[in-house]
């Protein structure tokens, strides 16, 4: 019997038994509180339900209960002298808290009657009468949270779980540090105050500024591209109005529930609807750079089971750089209504829509070049110095568009268009003096849209005390449209004349002058996914051991369409031309527009229709439907009265996919989907993988002040569809590796601190291992048909390193910090090509026969090393008593370590660390009755450091954003 496969017998063999057992006991740690927020953290640590009506609690203070004691009798202490007592219900095991002298209630039966109208009409005016809470074993409640520490965490079980109970490495940001540093855009708030995870790239702005996010992250440098919004894939750019918490989850070890990926995977809770109160909170904010910001969050009790809640946002963003825009609108709502005290249905929505102007780094200079003034010439013959000629005269011809009038820059015999050019290895950015840092040059029309919506539907029911069940629906739409704009540096305009689409040579108005050239094409994402999962939740006690079994099986069914779009020369317009052949397709007639830096870059910019052209679908596009089914099981034992907890988790993926692709049509070269004889869509089996994917971790916390932890984690990730260029189908992306650490808590667990280590892999990773010349050196000696159609190999990604997360809250004080120092380097490079290499030396001894192929190999094995120290931090000090009662001061910043690239053929550049450090200040303040009110202002980059920041190249970098100004008022009702 493997190894593994025993350890979780050992581990599941309790459960099965099934045998009833006196009550363990559990180790309790609970502060002097008001009962609500008590009774909370006691169903936490005990695990267990707790029913309660919060009017019932409001006001009653609770004493301390600590150490070792059974779950009921740890509950009758907490309540001794409150007033209060708990009863079980005999049926469901249910606990209920209820004031002593009122009796219990009676037992549910056909007997029952209805209360008298009276009765009913009293309840129904009882507008402030909050309904009975009953805690979810699927729920995490963001007010149990205590400053910015969060307890509990649904990453890693998919149940609300304890996070010092679990073995894996989850960071929560919670509802208020998103507040105090003023976060909107949700993944670029993960990449500068997450513990191990950085934005693609580097964020050249601020805070609370736009352009942020996407969906790309890495994970202790390993990038994952997916997020994850309440358990399943979400494909929408993610604003705060509606995100309850965050949970980052790193390393491969959150695989058993949902999707993962190698490096780590962000997950967002969604607000939903609490059915203990009646609240709302509208924000208002602007901005130094000309943006507002309106969010609203109100909840309602509808019912003593019913409850709503709604979110609304208008956002209208600017940045410091110009024609720079983000505009988000957006609409979440969610409902939840519990048909008896087993049953609860919970819905939640979210549509929002995102418009936004994305920004770019430093142009290149492809002009300094040499270019002697007054040397141009469209004449045949030598180039004159710094210049290259454009294309000759063929099938494919050059178009631009210059002051609303269409050129042919197509070389001839006879005319030849020039460009002005620079070496390769000589390339530099643009000069402030001539384009500043805060102007843009791809113009207003370069621009995302993004459309996002999201159902998910819950429905779980109690089966008695220990055993849940629920059902889940998700549903996603997500429509992107991506105007693009690609630049081509800064050039120098070298063509005295012009050549007209009839042929006319004319003299060039602006000879010499610099300009920029935009090519445009049009991308749209279009994603339907419906998920479907079943989750299973049993909770066995015995004598020895308690054991938590998590079963899950869900099914996934994603649909995808890509569209890419481009301008192109009617064919109205072409046959006016007089062309024949391949040359009079569209597809042969892209075209440019070029704009000069003396007209500025405001409107002149701007993309326009005309006549002449249009914007067909182009090759390359596709349609694919896949299939995702997974099944998984996961034990949670504690064992040694809650001293030891084990997590044994073992999940089966398969994934299949089909695809119709978009290809080039036979009389036009455009884009159309790919079609039998019958003109129906060919689809065409693309994939078809499967994978086992195994996680058993250890908590030890012989004391409640401290604990060690160890995790092994695996997971499988879907990995492309094309196969490697030998054939061999495309293997799953594989995560795996281990996490271990240890944790402190002090002062009633107000303050806790978790150093881990951890040693991760990404297998089986992207790397393009053919060329067109060693293609054809493998063909030559072993008779193949290898093609760089198919250029594909893998290699594999090491990360190692140490990271340290620090939450303290010690009123006044509330802190964090977190620390990340990642080392990454490549490994197992090219397999398939090394095993290649070995065939042709075993059919030759002649090494000329595959020196190419060795050559490419070598170059492949390169480790590119890396290594990278990266923390943030944030601190408020709250005034509670005296004159300043109701203010808060806090800072908030996130450091990046600087680093050296090394292009080739040119000196090293150094790109400096950095740390803007943000100011917080806020006053809060109770104007009448139950309203409250706070004024909030948030100073990004205090001290205005003007740094640059790195892309990895001498060109493309960004820039810290400077001295920006948030003021924010929040009424609260």
């Amino acid at each position: 019997m493997q190894p593994r496969l025993r350890s979780l017998l050992l581990l599941i063999l309790p459960a099965l038994l099934g045998a009833a057992a006196p009550a363990a006991k559990l180790p309790f740690d609970l502060p002097p509180d008001a009962a609500e927020k008590s009774l909370r953290l006691f169903s936490a640590q005990a695990g267990v339900a707790v029913i309660f009506p919060t009017d019932v609690a409001r006001g009653i203070r609770t004493p301390a209960v600590r150490g070792e004691l059974a779950v009921r009798e740890a509950l009758d202490r907490l309540l001794d002298g409150t007033g209060l007592a708990a009863v079980q219900d005999p049926a469901t095991g249910a606990l209920t808290v209820r004031r002593a002298a009122e009796p219990a209630a009676p037992k549910k039966g056909p007997a029952r009657a209805d209360p008298p109208p009276v009765a009913r009409a009293a309840a129904a005016a009882a507008e402030d009468r909050p309904a009975t809470v009953t805690l979810s074993a699927f729920e995490v409640p963001g007010d149990r949270d205590l400053g910015y520490q969060s307890a509990a965490t649904l990453s890693g079980t998919r149940t609300g779980e304890l996070l010092r109970n679990l073995p894996v490495s989850v960071a929560v940001i919670n509802q208020e540090l998103l507040n105090d540093v003023g976060a909107t855009d949700v993944m670029q708030a993960m990449a500068l105050y997450g513990v191990g995870v950085e934005q693609t790239g580097e964020p050249g702005i601020g805070m609370a500024g736009i352009n942020g996010g996407g969906n790309s992250l890495n994970f202790r440098g390993i990038q994952s591209s997916w997020q994850g919004r309440d358990g399943f894939v979400w494909y929408g750019v993610s604003d705060s109005f509606n995100v309850e918490s965050l949970e980052i989850s790193r390393g491969p070890s959150g695989n058993v529930f949902g999707d993962s990926r190698a490096g780590g995977l962000p997950n967002i809770v969604s607000k939903r609807a609490k059915p203990d109160r009646n609240f709302g909170v509208l924000n208002l904010r602007w901005d130094t750079d000309g943006g507002t910001r309106a969010t609203l969050d109100w909840n309602r009790q509808l019912t003593k089971k019913a409850a709503v809640r709604l979110n609304l946002l208008r956002g209208d963003g600017r940045d410091w750089r110009d024609t720079s825009f983000d505009r988000r609108e957006g609409v979440g709502a969610a409902v939840q209504y519990d048909f008896t005290r087993e049953t609860r249905l919970s819905v939640v929505g979210e549509y929002n829509n995102v418009g936004r102007n994305p920004t770019h780094g430093t142009l290149t200079n492809n002009y300094d070049s040499g270019y002697v003034a007054g040397s141009g010439t469209n004449a045949p013959g030598a180039n004159p110095a710094g210049t290259a000629v454009f294309q000759t005269a063929g099938a494919l011809q050059r178009w631009t568009f210059i002051g609303g009038q269409l050129y042919n820059f197509t070389s001839t015999p006879t005319y030849v268009s020039r460009q002005s050019a620079v070496a390769a290895n000589s390339q530099n950015g643009v000069a402030e003096s001539l384009i500043p840092r805060h102007m843009m040059w791809t113009g207003p029309s370069r621009r995302l849209d993004h459309d996002s919506q999201s159902l998910t539907v819950n429905l779980d029911h109690r089966f008695g005390p220990n055993t849940v069940v629920q059902g889940t629906y998700n549903l996603t739409l997500s429509d992107r449209f991506d105007s693009n704009v690609a630049i081509d540096g800064v050039r120098r305009e070298v063509n005295p004349t012009l050549r007209t689409r009839t042929g006319t040579i004319v003299p060039n108005p602006n000879y010499e002058q610099l300009f920029v050239e935009h090519f445009y094409s049009q991308n749209q994402y279009y994603n339907r996914t419906a998920s479907y999962r079943l989750t299973g939740v049993q909770d066995v006690d015995l004598r020895f051991t308690k054991q938590r079994a998590i079963v899950n099986g869900s099914i996934r069914d994603d649909r995808f369409r890509l569209f890419n779009r481009g301008p192109r020369l009617t064919p109205a317009t072409i046959a006016t031309l007089g062309l024949t052949g391949a040359a009079a397709q569209p597809i042969n007639h892209p075209l440019r527009r070029r704009h000069y830096l003396r007209d500025g870059n405001g409107e002149s910019l701007r993309y326009f229709d005309d006549p002449a052209f249009f914007t067909p679908e182009l090759p390359g596009g596709q349609k694919t439907r896949a299939f995702f089914y997974s099944a998984s099981a996961l034990l949670l034992g504690k064992y040694w009265q809650d001293r030891i907890t084990t997590l044994v988790g073992v999940r089966r993926d398969d994934y299949e996919s089909r695809r119709v692709a978009v290809l080039a049509d036979p009389a036009t070269g455009l884009g159309r989907l790919d079609q039998g004889p019958a003109g129906d869509e060919q689809w065409r089996e693309q994939l078809g993988v499967f994978g086992t994917s195994w996680n058993y971790g250890l908590v030890f916390s012989p004391q409640p002040w401290w604990r060690a932890f160890y995790n092994f984690a695996e997971n499988f990730q879907q990995n492309g569809t094309n196969p490697y260029f030998n054939g061999d189908s495309r293997a799953a992306v594989i995560g795996d590796g281990y996490d271990y650490g240890a944790s402190l808590y002090l002062w009633d667990q107000r303050f806790s601190v978790t150093l881990t280590r951890f040693d991760n892999y990404a297998r089986n990773q992207n790397l393009a291992a053919l060329t067109v010349e060693v293609a054809d050196e493998i063909n030559r000696l072993l008779g193949t048909s290898f093609s760089t159609a198919f250029p594909q190999d893998t290699q594999a990604r090491r990360a190692t390193g140490t990271e340290v997360e620090l939450v303290a809250s010690l009123r006044p004080w509330t802190f964090r910090f977190a620390y990340s120092m990642r080392s990454n380097v490549n490994t197992d490079f090219a397999p398939r090509l090394e095993g290649t290499l070995a065939a042709m030396r075993a059919r030759t001894n002649d090494s000329s026969l595959y020196a190419l192929t060795e050559q490419r190999l070598d170059t492949l094995r390169f480790e590119n090393p890396s290594s990278r120290l990266s923390w943030n931090y944030s601190v408020r000090y709250d005034f509670s008593q005296g004159p300043l009662k109701g203010l808060a001061l806090g800072s908030y910043g996130s450091y990046r370590q600087g680093r050296w690239i090394y292009p080739a053929g040119r000196p090293a550049l150094y790109f400096d660390s950095y740390l803007p450090v943000n100011l917080l200040v806020r006053y809060g303040f109770k104007p009448r009755g139950k309203l409250g009110a706070e004024l909030q202002l948030n100073v990004e980059n205090l001290l205005d450091n003007q740094l640059r920041l790195s892309n990895g190249g001498y060109t493309g970098y960004s820039f810290l954003a400077p001295r920006k100004f948030i003021l924010s008022s929040t009424l609260r009702f």
